[in-house]
């Protein structure tokens, strides 16, 4: 799991082009690969979704119940896990 740095957020976001192709979701990072992290910005709801980078904003997955349950080690208290690419992420990045 790599997350960008606030300083580059926006600079990612504009540079994948995320207002015009997932106008709801703001990318917050990326699994390194083919999927990005990111929040949907159309409310107020904290869930951290998986998108892919080639897609439709419809192929998001939500993956964890907010920020800090994305950041909490599997199996925690603070942990909603809700896929197995997030435990795995979790791990490699340990």
């Amino acid at each position: 799991m790599w997350l960008w740095k606030a300083e580059e957020l926006v600079t990612h976001n504009r540079g994948y082009k995320v207002a015009e192709f997932f106008p709801n979701f703001f990318f917050i990072g990326t699994d390194g690969g083919g999927e990005a992290y990111a929040f949907d910005i159309s409310g107020d709801d904290a869930t951290v979704f998986e998108v892919p980078f080639i897609g439709m904003p419809s192929d998001a997955s939500a993956i964890a119940d907010s920020f800090d349950a994305l950041l909490a080690p599997p199996n925690s208290k603070a942990s909603h896990v809700t896929s197995m690419s997030e435990i795995a992420c979790w791990t490699s990045a340990r």
